[in-house]
């Protein structure tokens, strides 16, 4: 996606960002915890941005968007195509 992301602790789906240093994990689930997670984040927007960024710019071609989009467009295709009579 190439943006930042605020996610809960121990989330399997967020572990590439926090990895790569492009997300930030709440550490305490409440409302402290997300507060001070934000605050990180925005202190480090900048960072975190370019790093999403080059994380996107890596993976071109093998996001999940990506991936569906082309699912999508066959799929509509095969439903345009004439039948066999």
């Amino acid at each position: 996606m190439g943006i930042p992301v605020v996610v809960s602790k121990g989330c399997g789906f967020a572990q590439a960002a926090f990895e790569q240093g492009w997300g930030v994990e709440i550490a305490q689930r409440d409302e402290a915890g997300v507060a001070q997670a934000v605050r990180q984040a925005l202190g480090r927007l900048d960072d975190l941005t370019a790093r999403a960024r080059s994380a996107r710019a890596a993976m071109a071609g093998n996001d999940a968007a990506t991936i569906l989009r082309t699912a999508v467009g066959n799929a509509q295709a095969q439903l345009k195509r004439p039948t066999a009579s």
